[in-house]
């Protein structure tokens, strides 16, 4: 399931990229009668709180401007056919979607914030706290809510793909993208079985990963994108539903290939895949199967340069100790943080990468403390509390570099999350996917989790891949200094800095 200590580097064939820009091209002149509207003509908000806002069935250059009311509403993260209405006080707004010379005006009305006395729930860290002044996210609690859902999902996974010894890294926003993707299609107990192991509505994922995709910052020295695409084998026997698609193009902005699933449809697909973890991962399937109809890919990358990098002299050889006591020599990267965090059997720290956007959190186990029993009592409720009571203090720390790329298939770890009917020949109804001419549905073949990332010196790169593959149904105090060294088995989490939600979660135990 491992391998560690690879490097992968492919070069895109121009003949790939031309043949995937037509088949792009093809697939937006198919939906090129769809019509053009804002999916809100008439928002009301609160002060504090965002709302994406889409211009539906529109392309990549649309430009956004407040037509009036800058005082009460900003815009932010616009990109592509979306942008981010946030409400900054009580008052009125008019926000102008332009696309191909017409122009497209949402009304806006922001109201005051009541008072409450309550503190809401979920990770939040003030600017006094630890000196930035960009990572203070102060969630409602039914945000928080939704929080705790992705970063339980995320934990479940980890624990359900375990094993002992093993170096794996998961990421449950690339799980959760290219699931709810499918979800969007699914129906019945097949969509009750997912919603219940999303921990929230498929409405609610769907607007959680809107808003979380298209608000992600980036800058030349950080990036986390997420990309997403959908591949269905051309036959006359199979009619897909047009509200599938659309509702995956305005959510998830995925692409859309129709393609005959030969091996061309193959090398183009794991192109896809390169391109789009900037060549962490260069392939995703070794071969498409014979009853293979659509292919539900997510592809995120992240690549970002510490706020301070680590210089010469800060890199020494170390020694890591597995938890079998094999004691493995490795270079150990030694700074000085100021976020520390600690609770009854957890110490660690947080380490920010350039401008504070992005940061990696990284959670020891006490000492006496296995992993397996440690991951056990990992759920979204701990992620919060470790996360959320993160505090100031001088923190001496150590770091391993180290490089591992890890595989699996995830259908056994998301059945026991409570998806089984999804996977069921006789149980599956995606028939909102759409159908076959003689009756028969869709099921999920297999759920292809792939991720890789790289620790150094300068910075981190990780990369993560889901392919869900469809085939026919045949019948402390202040002032004091921490230490904490990674130098045996530990946990380490890559979130942004305004959500906090955790991308990528990881298992460090050989080196």
């Amino acid at each position: 399931m491992k391998r560690k200590f690879i490097k992968s580097s492919v070069t895109i064939l121009s003949a790939l990229v031309i043949t995937g820009v037509l088949v792009f091209l093809s697939v937006s002149e198919a939906f090129a009668g769809k019509k053009i509207q804002l999916n809100s003509k008439k928002l009301d908000i609160m002060e504090s709180e965002s709302h994406v806002l889409r211009l539906i069935g529109a392309g990549k250059n649309v430009k956004w401007s407040i037509k009036s009311g800058k005082d009460n509403v900003s815009l932010e993260s616009a990109k592509a056919n979306r942008v981010i209405i946030y409400g900054k006080k009580a008052g009125s707004a008019s926000v102008n979607a332009k696309f191909k010379g017409k122009t497209y005006t949402c009304k806006v009305n922001v109201s005051a914030l009541p008072y409450t006395s309550k503190e809401p729930d979920g990770p939040q860290v003030s600017p006094q706290q630890d000196g930035t002044d960009n990572t203070n996210t102060t969630q409602q609690p039914e945000e928080s809510k939704k929080w705790r859902a992705v970063a339980g999902f995320g934990s479940e996974l980890l624990q359900n793909t375990w094993e002992k010894g093993e170096n794996i890294m998961v990421s449950p926003i690339s799980v959760y993208n290219a699931l709810a993707m499918a979800a969007n299609g699914a129906k019945g107990e097949t969509l009750a079985q997912i919603e219940n192991a999303f921990g929230m509505s498929l409405s609610e994922c769907n607007d959680y990963l809107a808003s979380y995709n298209s608000s992600l910052p980036s800058g030349s020295k950080y990036k986390l994108s997420p990309a997403n695409s959908i591949w269905i084998k051309e036959r006359e026997d199979f009619i897909v539903e047009q509200d599938f698609i659309d509702k995956n193009m305005e959510v998830f902005n995925a692409s859309v290939y129709p393609a005959a699933f030969n091996n061309e449809t193959k090398n183009n697909i794991n192109n896809w895949v390169n391109k789009n973890t900037d060549g962490m991962i260069n392939k995703v399937i070794d071969e498409i199967p014979e009853d293979a109809q659509m292919y539900l890919i997510n592809a995120l990358a992240f690549d970002a340069e510490w706020r301070k990098p680590y210089n010469s002299s800060q890199v020494r050889e170390g020694v890591f100790t597995e938890e079998n006591g094999k004691k493995e020599d490795v270079q150990m990267m030694y700074s000085e943080e100021d976020i520390y965090i600690e609770d009854k059997d957890t110490t660690g720290f947080i380490k920010y990468y350039a401008d504070n956007k992005y940061a990696f959190i990284a959670l020891l186990p006490n000492e006496g403390i296995g992993m397996e029993d440690y991951i056990k009592n990992l759920d979204g409720q701990k992620l919060d509390s470790l996360i959320g009571n993160k505090r100031n203090a001088e923190v001496k720390t150590a770091i391993p570099k180290f490089e591992s790329e890890f595989e699996t298939k995830l259908n056994d770890a998301l059945a026991d999350m409570g998806i089984i009917d999804a996977f069921d020949t006789n149980k599956a109804d995606f028939t909102g996917i759409g159908k076959f001419l003689d009756g028969d549905g869709l099921r999920i073949d297999d759920v292809i989790h792939k991720t890789f990332i790289k620790v150094d010196e300068k910075g981190t790169k990780a990369g993560a891949v889901t392919a869900v593959s469809m085939i026919k149904c045949t019948s402390l105090m202040p002032g004091e200094v921490k230490k904490v060294y990674l130098d045996r088995p530990f946990i380490y989490i890559i979130a942004d800095c305004q959500t906090w939600l955790p991308a990528f979660i990881g298992i460090v135990q050989d080196m």
